[in-house]
């Protein structure tokens, strides 16, 4: 049995790195870091261009049986692998090693891709 230390950080992994004084935790004290007001606009463009429509999916709940299920499971394994891909090796507090299916690959390579456009000042 492994021993799993939580650790409680903010935002996904991608801004952190592109960002490291944002996944920071300040405990003493309310200060977090400085918000750049360059980004104000960039979220007004996605805010105006959302729809109702477009981002709420209605989803069907189906009972499931008490516990860990299949899905469950599914989605551990694919938040490993996405770990491993971007280098975090926090995984291996988990498990020592893990494969990803070359579909999942090519998925987390295409967002990875979009996200080092997206978050990474210095993406060229």
């Amino acid at each position: 049995e492994k021993n799993m230390p939580v650790s409680v950080k903010r935002g996904c992994s991608e801004f952190g790195i592109s960002y490291p004084e944002y996944k920071k935790i300040n405990e003493s004290n309310s200060k977090l870091m400085k918000y750049n007001e360059e980004w104000k606009e960039k979220e007004k463009l996605i805010d105006n261009n959302r729809s109702e429509k477009n981002i709420l999916v209605k989803k069907k709940l189906q009972k499931s049986l008490h516990g860990i299920n299949v899905s469950d499971i599914l989605i551990m394994r694919n938040w490993l692998g996405y770990a491993k891909k971007i280098g975090d090796l926090s995984y291996k507090n988990i498990i020592d090693d893990i494969t990803i299916q070359s579909l999942i690959e090519k998925k987390l390579s295409d967002q990875l891709l979009e996200r080092s456009k997206q978050f990474n000042p210095y993406y060229n």
